[in-house]
């Protein structure tokens, strides 16, 4: 996550929330080509996506804020798909919950 006052990121959700949160600002505004780039970094293969599902992982050993990975991930996927009408945007948001599901099991 980018931190705007001192022009640094800051990893504490371990899964690039800004890049999906703001996909839908970007089409909006006409970012047409910072879109385009965005999705491709979304959907390549890497370490927490490694069959590039557009959906990353969060670690498990690591502290993760389920509520938080919810509504920057999930929401950015989604609201991006309402404004674009991609589909993989769609199943990315869907497994990008089911990915998180087990952190309600008992």
């Amino acid at each position: 996550d980018l931190r705007p006052t001192s022009n640094r990121g800051r990893q504490w959700l371990w899964s690039r929330a800004t890049l999906y949160d703001s996909l839908d600002s970007l089409l909006v505004t006409g970012l047409d080509a910072d879109y385009a780039s965005a999705i491709v970094a979304i959907f390549t293969p890497n370490i927490r996506d490694p069959l590039g599902r557009g959906a990353p992982e969060p670690p498990f050993y690591r502290p993760v804020s389920v509520f938080e990975y919810h509504i920057r991930v999930v929401e950015g996927l989604l609201g991006a798909f309402e404004v674009s009408g991609d589909r993989r945007l769609l199943h990315a948001a869907a497994h990008a919950a089911d990915v998180v599901l087990g952190s309600f099991a008992f």
